[in-house]
């Protein structure tokens, strides 16, 4: 039992290449920040990597440093690779000094992705190593993914694992009243002589006991981006996605009167503002439910002046027919993001992911109609991937209409159990997808960046609005059957010159592919 003065929820800030402000809702963090609520007077909440608008420059950690050789800080180019590493937030000092100075003895740290654990672990030694006292509970996907990682660093006291509704309450009651016996808490793991300790009790949510959450991630001149996520579990069994593992494989949904409130109560904080409002939904299979879906759409719009949609996350397009995808863009979807994994009927099974490519062909073709832009993903670096299957993949989308996304494969440890993982486990920096590290010895890290670069040349080519240096590069780089960039010399002027460290091969035989299929390259034959 402990006496808490003050608490709080902290995100931690993030370093990686790259970081979508918009998109970083931190919906986790915030239900936990409401269930605290509920046990603590006024508890605080930090969203450190929102915290700072301009990212600072970060040294790459050395167990990244085999990705020098293909950055170039100097490049300028619509086909690069990441330039430059950056730390998004504040320093983990200037954030420590924040949080100790208002006097919290209870830190609740949300960790949403493993690949981010090292900046979640270093901020907790700060706190520790400045107040031994403070108590420490580490949660969200990251921690799920690796449990003992987190409490073997000596500073967590307590992981929360899977969902916060379930066993936060519960975890909170013992450390605050020791009115619960910490081996009858679902979903906990906590430190003690040195040792690791997890509850053998396992347990989801159902639809009456989750949060929701809805959250203004960014506001702009002219628009306000929120988030949300309407459901939880997923009922398919894709080998590469994490959700069953930290939200099971039962599919339940946010109690939708409940969902309205929120909604509603967001809306007037908002009523006297004028900005078009732009609602992105996390989930990547609500439409295993497309009514209650539908029903939230309806209430938004009722709700806000001017309001449109997305799924940045991706939805499920072999859940989508052609009639609801009308009936979306109808209720104000502006853009639609799929993810094929691969186009490799052999790797989809072994993945356990369906395809239903006649389908995908009718929506491609509806939303091309209604001038709707769409983001269409495959994953790179599946075991069984090679040249033939990444050109197959390049090709398919070449043909389709909208952009490229490209998806760099990376293991969760939850979902993988080899070598290669346990020997890598305390470096979380490998474990990002902009790390390129050759998880399943399919693909090297010069193919993978070099699959990443010819995505992007692709993207270039179906460009609608090309500059003259664009079709420059384009054609220097059909012509050399070579990838090609801009780069800055000394006087700062752009130069063309040759990508370092490219996979050459893969080069060489998607262009040849690409330009024996279609004979007016600039412009893309399609059926659309």
């Amino acid at each position: 039992m402990i006496t808490i003065k003050k608490a709080a929820v902290v995100v931690p800030p993030i370093q990686d290449f790259y970081f979508t402000y918009h998109r970083f809702s931190a919906l986790g963090a915030r239900i936990v920040h409401r269930i605290l609520e509920k046990f603590v007077s006024s508890p605080l909440f930090y969203n450190f990597p929102l915290l700072k608008n301009k990212p600072l420059s970060a040294e790459i950690p050395e167990k990244l440093q085999y990705l020098e050789k293909f950055i170039n800080e100097n490049e300028y180019s619509k086909i690069s690779y990441f330039t430059k590493y950056k730390h998004f937030g504040p320093s983990i000092c200037s954030c420590a000094d924040e949080i100790l100075k208002e006097e919290i003895n209870m830190c609740l740290i949300s960790c949403f992705a493993f690949c981010y654990s090292h900046t979640a672990i270093e901020l907790a030694k700060q706190l520790k190593s400045r107040n031994k006292d403070i108590l420490i509970i580490a949660g969200g996907s990251g921690v799920t993914a690796a449990p003992d990682f987190f409490l073997d660093s000596g500073v967590i006291d307590f992981v929360v694992l899977n969902e916060a509704e379930i066993s936060l309450p519960m975890l909170l009651k013992a450390v605050i009243y020791n009115s619960i016996a910490l081996n009858s808490i679902p979903n906990i793991g906590w430190r003690n002589n040195n040792k690791n300790f997890f509850s053998e009790i396992k347990a989801f949510t159902t639809s009456a006991d989750i949060e929701p959450a809805v959250s203004i991630t960014e506001v702009k001149k002219n628009t306000v981006y929120l988030s949300t996520a309407l459901s939880r579990g997923c009922t398919f069994s894709c080998k590469f996605c994490s959700n069953r593992i930290s939200q099971g494989s039962n599919f339940r949904t946010v109690n939708s009167d409940i969902l309205k409130q929120e909604i509603t109560i967001l809306s007037e904080k908002l009523k006297d503002n004028k900005k078009h409002v732009f609602l992105n939904f996390e989930d990547d299979n609500i439409l295993l439910d497309y009514e209650y879906l539908k029903k939230i759409i309806i209430h938004c719009r009722t709700q806000f002046k001017t309001i449109s949609f997305s799924f940045e996350n991706g939805i499920d397009y072999r859940l989508l027919t052609t009639e609801r995808c009308q009936e979306l863009i109808q209720l104000g979807v502006r853009q639609f993001n799929f993810s094929i994994a691969t186009t490799n009927h052999s790797i989809s099974n072994s993945e356990h992911r369906t395809s239903d490519f006649p389908t995908l062909d009718m929506l491609y073709r509806l939303i091309n109609e209604k001038n709707v832009p769409v983001i269409t993903y495959f994953i790179c670096g599946f075991p069984d991937d090679n040249y033939e299957t990444i050109i197959k993949n390049l090709l398919f989308l070449y043909k389709t209409p909208g952009i490229i996304g490209i998806s760099l494969f990376y293991a969760v440890p939850s979902l993988m159990n080899s070598e290669l993982i346990n020997a890598n486990k305390h470096c979380p920096y490998l474990f990002a997808g902009s790390s390129a590290f050759p998880w399943n010895k399919s693909l090297s890290t010069e193919t993978l960046i070099s699959a990443f670069r010819l995505s992007r040349f692709v993207n270039l080519i179906k460009a609608v609005n090309q500059t003259e240096s664009d079709k420059e590069l384009i054609r220097h780089i059909l012509e050399k059957k070579k990838l090609y960039t801009y780069v800055k010399d000394k006087k700062q002027v752009l130069q063309l010159a040759e990508v370092a460290h490219q996979d050459e091969i893969l080069v060489n035989k998607f262009i040849k592919s690409l330009l024996q299929i279609y004979n007016d390259i600039a412009k893309p034959s399609s059926n659309y």
